[in-house]
């Protein structure tokens, strides 16, 4: 284990000593950021989660300094287009104690040491007639782990060796053009991206798509209508298999509100895959989830938010009612250092009959569980009520400090517990073990260390509850990171 911590913080500093080579003359892109994954209701937040703060950023810095050596890899002319080629280089090393990606308090594996590390590279081809194809290969793999990649038999999480992660034509709309398009390999999102979302704080990243959509532009609202198929990723195979269900949907952003609005309908249809039904993991159903999401602020220093969820349908022919959601606000000071309070409840509902005909459990939809139930990932947004408050100051431009509490809980307890994954992790059918799920607490450091390179640490321990300790080993975990990202 002491070799593998050694290993693994070789790697980071090698990423460190990579990234802060060129940060020397930082600059960022004065074009469009190339990780850009959509022009369409999601405009408002057209590109991946900025990797220090979870939130959407089109670009490493909003400032342009001429000098990077980057330059010169932007706005080649090609005939009527125009080339930009980019990527991201990240390093992150973990250890998790007494839990790791597949299990919490695993006697035969109680603690993982590792680096996982991530290449991508971009290519952006622009048409001076708004077209413009997209690019990105992703190379993904750990360092140190306790795991092979024969441990994973569906969507590998750490593995991903030089692969195929984005592929897309897209023509927007614009005033003269009410209908656009996007078609191809892509990540879809959505705002917080808690209903639909990428993943991308795993190593491979949570979800990637073939798929297409219509993008449409009126004056009161911008509406995506999109349909999609999972892609599965195999390491040592190039990825063209997919997930054995549909998804489809309607996004909208409504327009001229005091505060911002969607609305969205999201679908899932499975279809027979005999490959994935031998591995068990194949789930017959059909099931329709309207919703909405509201962002706002009021009196300048408060802000808040929302998102429902309702699903209704069939799994495994029983009768689907289930719902799920997040309230949020907080309040932002003025001062230097932006100190802010905030508080949030997550829900999602639990069956209390399993097996009664009636199937009451959310399923978490296509969103990502990043930071929000939880930076450890024990939990999924399943049959789980979240109790949570937030504050964290700025003291520099470039520094960021978070401290999280959370308080979880069953909703039912005659449901399961569902690991970060999705899967059942334990379950008392009878209901006596309770709810009580336990603590968890979560201090994160960001830090922009030039427009090209960031860095990022934490820590996290989880505090067992009544529930865990009723139903099996139920050890105080511990989880550590160190990353480094470094963008071009």
């Amino acid at each position: 284990m002491e070799n593998h911590g050694l290993i693994a913080c070789l790697v980071v500093l090698q990423s460190l000593i990579v990234g802060c080579t060129s940060c020397q003359q930082a600059a960022t892109e004065a074009s469009e950021r190339l990780l850009a994954t959509e022009a369409s209701v999601a405009s408002v937040v057209p590109c991946p989660l900025d990797e220090a703060s979870q939130n959407p950023n089109c670009g490493i810095m909003d400032d342009t300094t001429d000098g990077h050596w980057s330059d010169c890899l932007k706005d080649h002319p090609i005939g009527c287009w125009s080339l930009d080629v980019g990527g991201s280089l990240r390093h992150r090393f973990e250890h998790q104690d007494k839990f790791q990606v597949r299990r919490y308090g695993d006697p035969n594996a109680p603690t993982d040491t590792l680096v996982l590390q991530r290449f991508r590279l971009e290519a952006n081809l622009r048409h001076e007639d708004d077209w413009r194809i997209f690019l990105q290969l992703q190379d993904a793999r750990p360092f140190g782990t306790i795991f092979s990649k024969d441990d994973f038999a569906l969507g590998n999480p750490y593995w991903n060796s030089l692969d195929l992660r984005q592929a897309y034509l897209e023509r927007p709309p614009d005033e003269d053009r009410r209908l656009g398009f996007l078609v191809g390999r892509q990540v879809i999102f959505y705002r917080d991206t808690r209903v639909w979302g990428p993943g991308e704080w795993g190593n491979v990243g949570r979800y990637s798509w073939d798929g297409a959509k219509v993008l449409m532009d009126t004056p009161s609202a911008s509406v995506d209508f999109l349909y999609a198929q999972r892609v599965l990723t195999i390491p040592g195979h190039f990825d063209i298999d997919h997930y054995p269900f549909h998804a489809y949907g309607i996004y909208a952003k409504l327009k001229k509100l005091p505060m911002e609005v969607d609305l969205f309908y999201i679908g899932k249809s499975t279809y027979g895959n005999d490959s994935i039904r031998l591995l068990g993991q194949h789930v017959v159903e059909d099931i329709h989830s309207p919703g909405f999401f509201v962002d706002g602020r009021w009196c300048e220093r408060w802000d808040y938010g929302g998102t429902f969820a309702y699903t209704m349908g069939t799994r495994e022919g029983a009768q689907v009612s289930a719902y799920g959601g997040n309230a949020r606000l907080g309040y932002t000071w003025d001062d230097s250092w932006k100190p802010r309070l905030g508080v949030q409840y997550s829900f999602a509902s639990g069956d209390p009959d399993p097996g009664g005909g009636r199937d009451r459990t959310f399923d978490g939809l296509f969103g990502a569980i990043d930071s929000m139930y939880g930076w450890m990932n024990i939990f999924a947004w399943k049959n789980l009520r979240n109790y949570q408050a937030t504050a964290s100051v700025k003291p520099t431009d470039k520094a960021e400090i978070i401290l999280d509490w959370h308080y979880f809980e069953l909703d039912r307890a005659q449901d399961a517990w569902y690991y970060g994954n999705g899967r059942p992790q334990r379950w008392d059918p009878t209901g006596d073990s309770g709810r009580q799920l336990g603590h968890e607490i979560d201090l994160t450091i960001h830090y922009k260390a030039s427009d090209h390179l960031r860095l990022r640490a934490g820590y996290s321990h989880f505090f067992p509850g009544a529930f865990i300790r009723r139903t099996g080993k139920s050890p105080q975990a511990d989880w550590v990171h160190l990353q480094t990202m470094w963008e071009f």
